[in-house]
């Protein structure tokens, strides 16, 4: 048996004890807690990236990117007029530029929601969007949907301009 005041020095020092220790313990289950949550969203924007990445390369999407750039090199950046008028007349050329137009908006701006929203950060945002096709997006794409609907919503144009994913300019940083 341990003497009286041996055992009231070791009952008042677990009082101290104790509580210290599950300080320790929540503060190690926190961290790893933490890092299991990193980890997690990492591999879920990993299977968004890879989503991305299969998306943009289909061969739709491809044939999407060659009919906006058609009708960027037939046609121009300012052209939005005369395109609502050969959609309005069911122009064969104009109703597949409405269709890629749409494709390659909705590609892009899809990202640009995910990253607004916080779901990917910003990186992975630039490595979705730093494609040829972003600037057919800023040159074709905003520009026809504005012709159509000029009081479109652009926050997610907005939040990928801000990123500066214009691929030309990209590559004449590089130079």
């Amino acid at each position: 048996m341990l003497p009286n005041d041996l055992l009231n020095w070791l009952t008042s020092q677990l009082t101290y004890l104790v509580p210290l220790l599950s300080v320790i313990v929540a503060a190690v289950a926190a961290f790893f807690s933490y890092k299991s949550a990193k980890a997690s969203l990492l591999a879920h924007e990993a299977k968004l990236l890879r989503e991305f990445s299969v998306h943009y390369a289909r061969p739709e999407f491809s044939e999407h990117l060659r009919n906006l750039r058609s009708w960027l090199e037939r046609h121009g950046t300012e052209s939005g007029e005369y395109f609502l008028t050969m959609l309005k007349s069911n122009d064969p050329f104009a109703v597949s530029v409405d269709e890629a137009r749409r494709a390659v908006k909705f590609h892009f701006e899809d990202a640009a929601k995910l990253g607004r929203s916080k779901y990917l950060r910003k990186g992975a945002v630039q490595q979705i969007c730093c494609e040829a096709g972003m600037d057919l997006y800023f040159d074709v794409a905003i520009p026809l949907t504005l012709a159509m609907n000029p009081k479109l919503d652009l926050a997610s144009h907005n939040f990928l301009r801000k990123l500066k994913l214009r691929r030309h300019d990209s590559i004449q940083r590089i130079r």
